[in-house]
């Protein structure tokens, strides 16, 4: 799969979570909610992509790591309100993603 195309599904899969929890909560409005949600993907998605390029095993350690990052960025940006809602939501949203991930990569495969 292609930089471009992983980017977009991450984003396709991840935006609505975040938007759904920031519109829920009051955290974010829809604009700078689409913001935060796209700034910490772009902030921590090229990274993942070289890392695990060039270290697939280090998965869990790293996705891990990205819920960390996504959760406080947004900590940050929603001025260091609901800590962990904002956690568990990078982590529902990166699940996300990565169930997203693996179908793709199943249905290619596939044929």
């Amino acid at each position: 799969m292609s930089y471009p195309i992983a980017l977009a599904a991450t984003l396709a899969v991840e935006l609505p979570v975040y938007l759904l929890v920031f519109r829920i909560t009051g955290l974010f409005g829809w604009r700078r909610g689409s913001a935060a949600a796209v700034g910490v993907n772009l902030a921590t998605h090229p990274a993942v992509w070289l890392v695990l390029s060039a270290h697939p095993g280090w998965f869990a350690p790293v996705e891990a790591i990205v819920c960390v990052v996504e959760g406080g960025l947004l900590w940050l940006l929603a001025g260091r309100r609901e800590p962990g809602l904002l956690l568990l939501t990078a982590v529902v949203a990166n699940l996300g993603s990565i169930l997203a991930g693996f179908v793709l990569v199943g249905l290619r495969a596939r044929g």
